[in-house]
């Protein structure tokens, strides 16, 4: 649930994370814009990222090293988003 007060700060809660959020905004010719940040936001989604693949939920891409004695579960989308080695190879 969000919920909104006076001051710029929100508290957003997802599921069992909590992240503070500060919003601010910019006013222009064209409208006002309400930029949203989080110190923590970065952390939580990798953290998710990281139990879905322990539970082999949404890996859409198994590595297999050249001696073939362990495999490797992965996401595609984060394997690119943190090598252009893999992002090559993903996006052809």
């Amino acid at each position: 649930s969000l919920v909104e007060e006076e001051d710029p700060h929100m508290k957003v809660s997802l599921g069992s994370n909590d992240m503070s959020i500060s919003a601010h905004l910019q006013s222009s010719k064209t409208g006002t814009t309400r930029f949203f940040t989080s110190n923590t936001h970065s952390s939580v989604v990798l953290q998710g990222f990281d139990q879905l693949r322990v539970e082999g939920l949404l890996c859409d891409v198994t590595l297999v090293p050249g001696d073939g004695d362990e495999v490797f579960p992965v996401h595609r989308a984060m394997m690119a988003s943190a090598s252009d080695y893999f992002k090559a190879m993903f996006t052809g």
